[in-house]
């Protein structure tokens, strides 16, 4: 589900760097 969100997340974004958007995915859910 994480993984689909991030590649969900980078496509909206325009392609953001993968780094930016995992970074922005855990912040958002902190495990």
């Amino acid at each position: 589900i994480v993984e689909g969100a991030v590649m969900a997340a980078t496509e909206a974004s325009g392609g953001a760097s993968l780094r930016e958007v995992v970074a922005t995915a855990h912040e958002l859910s902190p495990s």
